[in-house]
C-alpha cells in the first residue's frame, strides 16, 4: 500500500504504523503527508481510529453535499417556474403534462439563458415573472409580519398578567403587614389582662378557678370566675423545684389592676391558699 498523498506517494510501512483512511480501505498516510500527528493517533481510542477520514475523501464528501444543495436549489426555481405558468392567462389543464424542464426550455428560448438580445415576448415573460415572485415575497413577508404581530400582542398581554401580578403581590403584602401589626397590638392589649401569681403551692388536683379567687379575697379583692376571669393555668415549668407560676387572664383591666394594688400592700406578707402555715406569694 502507497501512501494517498500525490506529493509523497511512497510505500507505507508493513507494521501498520500510518493513519488509515475509514472511508476507503485501501487508503493510508504516513503521519508527515496528513493533518494528524503520530502522537495524536497512537493517543485516540480505537473508535475515533476506525472513523477518521482523510482530508481527500472528506472533501469529496463536502462536494457531494454542495451538489445536492444546488440541486435542491434548482428543483425550487423549477417549482416557481411551474407555479407561475398554472398561474398565467394562457394556462390550459393540457398543459399540465409539460414537466418544469420544458419550462425552464421556454425560458431559454425566450431569452433568459441565450446569449442573443431578449426579444419583446421574453422581456414582458420576465417582467411577470418578476412581478410574480415578488407578489410572492410580500405575501411571505405578510404572513410572516402578522405572525410576528401576533407574538408580540401575546407578549404585551402576558407582560400586563405580570404587572397586575406584581401589584395584587404587593397589596398583599401592605395587608399582611397590617394585619401582622394589628395582631401585635392585640396580643399586647391581651397581656395587659394577664397577671402572673408566683408561690401559690402545687397540689393533686388542683382547682385553681377556686384557688385564685380565694387569694383574692386574702388581700380583700372579690372575683367571680364567671365574671372575671377568662383562663387560669399554670405556666411551664423553668425550674426543677419550687412550685409553677399561675396565669391569670383577666376579662377586664380594671380587675387586674385592682388585684394587682392590693397584692402590693402585702407583698411579703401573704397567706398560703388553703394552707393555714405562713408561706409568701408574690404577685
Amino acid at each position: 500500500m502507497r501512501c494517498g498523498s500525490k506529493v509523497c506517494n511512497q510505500r507505507l510501512s508493513r507494521d501498520g504504523n500510518f493513519a488509515k483512511c475509514s472511508k476507503v480501505e485501501s487508503c493510508g498516510y504516513h503521519f508527515a503527508c496528513t493533518t494528524v500527528s503520530e502522537a495524536t493517533w497512537h493517543q485516540w481510542p480505537e473508535i475515533q481510529k476506525r472513523t477518521w477520514v482523510c482530508p481527500y475523501h472528506k472533501d469529496r464528501g463536502l462536494h457531494r453535499f454542495r451538489k445536492a444543495d444546488a440541486n435542491r436549489g434548482t428543483s425550487l426555481q423549477k417549482k416557481i417556474a411551474d407555479d407561475f405558468i398554472r398561474s398565467s392567462p394562457g394556462y390550459s389543464c393540457a398543459s399540465d403534462s409539460s414537466d418544469s424542464s420544458a419550462s425552464l426550455r421556454r425560458l431559454t428560448r425566450n431569452g433568459l439563458r441565450s446569449r442573443k438580445p431578449p426579444t419583446v415576448s421574453g422581456m414582458k415573460y420576465l417582467a411577470d415573472l418578476k412581478i410574480y415572485v415578488e407578489n410572492l415575497i410580500k405575501t411571505e413577508n405578510q404572513a410572516i409580519l402578522a405572525k410576528l404581530d401576533k407574538i408580540e400582542g401575546s407578549l404585551n398581554r402576558t407582560e400586563s398578567q405580570i404587572l397586575g401580578l406584581k401589584q395584587d403581590i404587593n397589596r398583599l403584602w401592605y395587608k399582611n403587614f397590617h394585619l401582622q401589626k394589628e395582631i401585635n397590638t392585640l396580643n399586647q392589649i391581651q397581656q395587659t389582662k394577664n397577671l402572673l401569681i408566683n408561690g401559690i403551692p402545687e397540689m393533686k388536683n388542683e382547682n385553681l378557678y377556686r384557688i385564685v379567687p380565694a387569694y383574692a379575697e386574702r388581700v380583700g379583692v372579690h372575683i367571680d370566675p364567671a365574671l372575671h376571669l377568662d383562663e387560669v393555668f399554670r405556666v411551664p415549668r423553668i425550674v426543677t423545684s419550687g412550685h409553677r407560676p399561675v396565669l391569670v387572664q383577666f376579662l377586664s383591666t380594671k380587675k387586674r389592676n385592682e388585684l394587682l394594688l392590693a397584692a402590693q400592700k402585702q407583698y411579703f406578707q401573704q397567706l398560703a391558699v388553703e394552707q393555714n402555715e405562713q408561706k409568701p406569694v408574690f404577685v
